[in-house]
């Protein structure tokens, strides 16, 4: 059964502690700040998105009939 392996005895080199250090000290980052809803529930970026798509299906040409 091996044994545990002491903290000072891992073989971390003082860079690569310096660099967690440096990494567990960091900022939390903050979340992005995101559209509100209007009254209809809708974001403007995903009105944006259903007025992309409305437009790509009226510009497409109609679908061949299906073989019978």
């Amino acid at each position: 059964m091996a044994r545990p392996i002491k903290f000072d005895e891992s073989g971390d080199s003082a860079d690569l502690q310096a660099l967690f250090d440096s990494i567990a000290a960091a900022a939390v980052p903050q979340a992005a700040v995101v559209a509100q809803p209007d009254a209809s529930g809708d974001s403007e970026e995903l009105q944006a998105l259903f007025d992309s798509v409305a437009a790509q299906v009226e510009a497409a040409p109609p679908a061949p009939p299906a073989p019978p």
